[in-house]
């Protein structure tokens, strides 16, 4: 199955590296380049145990792609994952609706 992760920051890269394991072919969407840069060499911007060897295997297979940005890939994709950070209401409260996923 071929799974797009839109954010590459623990939650999305522990995704990627378990779902490459299981065989899965992975689109990982991450706007920092220096974090991507990484990853496109098979090492993780974050400690957890058995990641790069995860993330090295997906690149060497050629089963780790990624990229800044969406750019109509999407389509392509049997699942899309969203990990990222959600925006904080001025209360503490946590906004959950289409524009949280917008931004």
């Amino acid at each position: 199955m071929k799974i797009a992760i839109l954010g590459l920051g623990y939650v999305g890269l522990t995704a990627a590296g378990c779902l490459l394991k299981e065989g899965h072919f992975i689109l990982g969407i991450e706007p920092n380049e220096d974090k991507l840069a990484l990853i496109k060499d098979g090492r993780s911007p974050i400690y957890e145990p058995g990641l790069n060897d995860l993330l090295l295997l997906g690149v060497q297979e050629g089963r780790l792609e990624t990229s800044l940005s969406v750019d109509g890939r999407l389509g392509h994709c049997d699942i899309v994952m969203v990990c990222v950070g959600t925006p904080k209401l001025s209360g503490g409260g946590t906004l959950l609706g289409p524009s949280a996923l917008r931004d």
